[in-house]
């Protein structure tokens, strides 16, 4: 059984699955992006279904950042899989993962690249030292 409920501000979609039809997953808060001072214009793009079948998160850095809570999983195709916590990407300590050594090498790549990035944009990501 599926249902679609309304409970005070939110739309509540009960079912075992949810199915969008469309390319991108926007979220926007506009109450939050007027406590940055920001405009509430442009996309804001959390998901995106690309042409070439990927599925792009934070399109177009339409987020000044995108953050993962807790350790981020990588799993291949093969299912094999690895996981990293914060701290490792942080610090770039990015050491080849028992069972699967793409994880690491990707994982570097991606590293390198976010680094590549914040310097275009000018933005540095904290130390674990200036987090305190």
């Amino acid at each position: 059984m599926s249902d679609i409920l309304l409970e005070n501000d939110r739309v509540v979609a009960e079912a075992h699955s949810v199915r969008v039809e469309g390319q991108d997953f926007e979220l926007r808060s506009l109450e939050r992006l007027t406590k940055l001072g920001k405009q509430n214009d442009g996309p804001r793009r959390a998901m995106v279904h690309s042409t070439t079948d990927e599925l792009i998160v934070n399109f177009a850095a339409d987020y000044v950042r995108t953050v993962v809570h807790g350790r981020l999983s990588v799993q291949d195709n093969n299912g094999q899989r690895g996981t990293l916590s914060c701290e490792q990407l942080m610090l770039g300590n990015i050491a080849e993962l028992p069972g699967n050594e793409n994880v690491g090498v990707v994982m570097r790549w991606f590293h390198e690249r976010l680094l590549q990035l914040e310097q275009a944009a000018g933005v540095t990501a904290p130390t674990l030292a200036s987090r305190g």
